[in-house]
């Protein structure tokens, strides 16, 4: 399989939903009614059949593949393209490349996968971190400034020595005021309180946080080396600013998070197209309200985390025109 996408290249909509099947069910799908295996498979309608009570079921329920207009091979294949193409994926460049009729459209799906890639990273953290902030100027606007709080566990400990990870894990988060419980809120759901934490010693705020939350906090004239997160961070800030011409901080979070699945997919592009394929598989369908209309004062990311509860969203009051005129919302 890994070679028939080498050029960007699905045989045809038959071979997708296969694929899809397969990652899905480990090539074992199992009738939801009667536990009977072997299914026999209807691409066009993207069902599958039981062959002993007959019951048909689709697949791609509760996935982000639900309800999508777009073929499965166009969805595979802009996958791919997020993974190994140079150069900033936009949704103008998405809906030119294949086709998708409106920046719209593309948008949309480009939201959703972003969202998918959130679901990658929901592991809690532990072992020899370092944590630091850092100010993002001017990335919405001119004068704006956003605060990212960033950890990166690069070791664990093991009988009193310190031993480099198999594989360094990245958390990246908007903090909107370093004194507000959103900071507290990262700590208690992302990072384990058995961690070992290295702090920047002129962080007094971050430090003293870590500490109130009884994390073991370390200085950090004892790492001995240049902070490597900070490298990470103002990478971050420079492919935010040059590629994408500045986030707001209402989609910001969405960015970061398809930054760390980058990160932690750097080695091997070709694993990291079949961990974001499944990632889709295991992310609820999303409307676009979801994405347009996030929760005040939670992200986008946050409001799905939380049992994957839709946003509020505000009732569209009317307003009255004259005669002639459409009657439309605000």
């Amino acid at each position: 399989m890994p070679g028939i996408f080498s050029h960007f290249y699905v045989p045809s909509e038959d071979w997708a939903f296969r694929y899809l099947v397969k990652l899905k069910y480990d090539d074992e799908p199992v009738c939801p009614r009667c536990g009977g295996s072997d299914p026999r498979l209807r691409t066009a309608r993207r069902k599958l059949i039981c062959r002993h009570c007959l019951h048909e079921w689709s697949p791609l329920q509760g996935t982000l593949f639900q309800g999508s207009h777009l073929p499965l091979h166009t969805w595979l294949s802009l996958i791919w393209d997020l993974l190994h193409i140079k150069g900033p994926i936009t949704a103008k460049r998405m809906a030119d490349r294949w086709d998708m009729g409106s920046y719209r459209t593309a948008w949309f799906v480009l939201a959703r996968i972003r969202v998918a890639m959130a679901r990658e990273n929901l592991e809690v953290m532990a072992g020899v971190i370092e944590m630091d902030d850092h100010i993002i100027r001017g990335i919405s606007s001119e004068y704006h400034k956003t605060v990212i709080l960033g950890a990166l566990k690069f070791g664990i400990r093991l009988r009193n020595r310190l031993i480099p990870a198999p594989q360094m894990q990245l958390k990246l988060k908007i903090i909107v005021d370093p004194d507000e419980m959103r900071l507290k809120n990262f700590l208690d759901t992302q990072v384990s309180k058995h961690s070992r934490i290295y702090a920047d010693d002129r962080k007094l705020y971050l430090r003293s946080w870590l500490g109130l939350n009884n994390f073991t906090v370390l200085s950090s004239q004892e790492r001995g080396h240049p902070f490597q997160i900070r490298g990470i961070l103002q990478d971050i800030e420079e492919h935010l600013r040059v590629d994408h011409g500045g986030v707001g901080d209402k989609y910001l979070q969405s960015y970061l998070d398809e930054a760390v699945f980058y990160f932690h997919h750097l080695d091997d592009e070709d694993k990291g197209f079949q961990a974001l394929v499944k990632c889709c598989l295991d992310t609820p369908s999303l409307k676009r309200e979801d994405l347009v209309h996030p929760t005040e004062h939670l992200s986008i990311i946050e409001s799905i985390w939380r049992g994957w509860a839709k946003p509020q969203l505000k009732k569209r009051t009317p307003v009255n025109r004259g005669p002639g005129e459409r009657n439309k919302g605000i």
